[in-house]
């Protein structure tokens, strides 16, 4: 088959900070009929507390750090009218553009980028954003300050943001940061005037999912 063929590629990505196994998507599929092992688990679970605030409908959504695509694809199933996925990731972008053409998902582009300054300077303006456990990854790779500035720049990019980042208590979080801490560099770095916690998430880790206005 060719999504099995497609995840027999994917290199372990022990630089991520967890270890990782060949031939397992670091992001559970958004189609229980298709099982193929994941690490994380939570697609769905995530995907329902998100949806319990954000309407999609005839929306421009950004996905940043999207892996396979989840989240983008159920984005436009729930009918956004345009969606681009970003991440760094080849190989899992490659699952995800797969799994859009098994599915017939329309309006749904997945594009490799690598997500720093460079990328938030010229990402275009949207209605939704989708940041959802990547940014501790630009903090790690590159630095508090960088970090805090591609908050301030991606979140003018957007009327609503979706955003989600483990801290010292999850997998592959910041030593020494609480998810107090999170909340505190998005209040500060961003200019949202209302950033509510949508609900836990208990896989990996706790990581609160702040909805931002």
């Amino acid at each position: 088959m060719e999504l099995n063929a497609a995840v027999k590629r994917i290199r372990p990505l022990f630089y991520q900070g967890s270890s990782i196994r060949r031939n397992t998507v670091y992001h559970a599929l958004p189609f229980e009929e298709y099982k193929i092992s994941s690490h994380r688990k939570d697609t769905l679970s995530r995907w329902s507390l998100i949806s319990n605030y954000i309407d999609f409908y005839n929306k421009f959504v950004i996905d940043i750090g999207c892996n396979i695509g989840g989240f983008s694809m159920l984005s436009s199933l729930t009918g956004a009218k345009n969606v681009c996925g970003y991440d760094y990731d080849k190989e899992s972008l490659d699952i995800g553009k797969i799994l859009i053409r098994l599915k017939e998902i329309k309006n749904v582009n997945l594009i490799e980028k690598n997500i720093d300054l460079k990328f938030a300077n010229e990402l275009e303006e949207c209605d939704i954003i989708l940041w959802l456990s990547q940014w501790m990854w630009c903090v790690k790779q590159q630095g508090m300050n960088i970090a805090k500035e591609m908050l301030k720049i991606i979140s003018s990019k957007t009327k609503i943001m979706v955003f989600e980042s483990s801290a010292e208590d999850g997998m592959a979080g910041i030593k020494g940061m609480t998810q107090n801490d999170v909340y505190e560099y998005l209040k500060e770095s961003s200019g949202f005037k209302t950033i509510f916690n949508a609900g836990v998430c208990n896989d990996w880790g706790k990581r609160n999912i702040y909805i931002c206005k």
